[in-house]
């Protein structure tokens, strides 16, 4: 499957192509601008077709849809010949991996094509799960993890979600949650959580790794405070944030949400593959996710605890997820 986070390094560290966020516009849809040796800087609204293959009709669907101003970019798990040569004709980027090596095109705002390799790479499709991602059902039960509601008013404000949402996630939700004198609450937060951990996405709209000498929470706090030069909104996540709201253990990673991707060379961090990454900074198709952040005084932004718990149980830190859990739920 591809994942964006192996994307965005292998191009850094193989091509040299790095990606930044884009400069604010209205109405653009911009995800990433790509900037590398012989390729002009290129703004690109990403397209990721999760767990399908890119299929010669719809490219030229996806193209019409996409702004003049920008690029379209694809990111694909299987491409075929046909595909590849629509794409091609139609000025449209597309990479995807076969067995972990990235392969593709990428078209400059010049217009000029970067092969990354030639041939037609074709690799399995994994299933993805039919309809549209409930992300305001989602905000709805992060809510009430966090503390009871009054009222559906009260959680629909707190969610940012409209009052008939809550209504319908509330039905939804059934046995998961009471009607009691404190308002709506979780019957059991660990049931809530667990039933909420099991469907909320893993996977990151985009990613990209890095590695900084720095421990973690330092790591953590100069690229916030990068962050918040540029004026990109983000919060951090992860072991920094776990520990920070529960201290246990000494932070291993970090891992930063934000609304777009940013170059994190002038830190001095460096790009590099996901399994020897000690950073990562990503952005999330959920509109709720960056509302949730959370700023002490004298502190970096940090996500709600219990986005960050659901962070860390989808990437498998079991013990730093668990002594947050433990302390979320005295």
């Amino acid at each position: 499957m591809l994942t964006s986070p192996r994307v965005w390094n292998e191009l850094a560290t193989e091509r040299g192509i790095v990606a930044d966020a884009p400069a604010p516009g209205p109405g653009l849809g911009a995800d990433v601008v790509l900037r590398g040796p012989g390729m002009a800087t290129t703004v690109y609204r990403v397209k990721s077709l999760r767990g399908r293959a890119l299929r010669p009709s719809s490219v030229g669907e996806l193209a019409a849809s996409t702004p003049e101003a920008v690029r379209l970019l694809v990111l694909t798990p299987r491409l075929s010949q046909q595909s590849a040569l629509a794409a091609a004709a139609a000025g449209v980027s597309v990479l995807c991996t076969e067995a972990g090596e990235l392969q593709g095109v990428l078209v400059d705002a010049a217009g000029v094509s970067h092969e990354l390799r030639r041939g037609a790479p074709v690799g399995p499709a994994r299933a993805r799960r039919p309809g549209r991602v409930p992300w305001g059902t989602y905000a709805v039960v992060f809510a009430l993890l966090e503390a009871p509601a009054g009222s559906q008013k009260e959680l629909a404000a707190r969610a940012g979600v409209t009052r008939v949402r809550v209504t319908q996630v509330l039905e939804e939700l059934e046995n998961l949650v009471e009607r009691s004198r404190r308002g709506w609450a979780a019957r059991d937060r660990r049931d809530l959580a667990a039933w909420l951990v099991e469907r909320y996405p893993s996977s990151p709209h985009l990613a990209s790794t890095w590695t900084m000498l720095e421990p973690p929470v330092q790591a953590a706090a100069l690229v916030s405070g990068l962050l918040e030069k540029v004026e990109v909104q983000h919060g951090v996540s992860g072991d920094v944030a776990a520990d920070a709201w529960a201290a246990w253990a000494r932070p291993r990673s970090a891992w930063l949400w934000s609304a777009s991707l940013v170059d994190l060379g002038a830190v001095g961090a460096t790009p590099a593959a996901p399994e020897s990454a000690t950073l990562t900074l990503a952005v999330s198709e959920d509109p709720h996710l960056l509302e949730a952040v959370r700023r002490g005084d004298g502190r970096v932004p940090l996500l709600s605890p219990w986005r960050a718990w659901a962070d860390l149980t989808h990437a498998g830190n079991a013990l730093a997820a668990d002594a947050l859990l433990g302390r979320l739920t005295r």
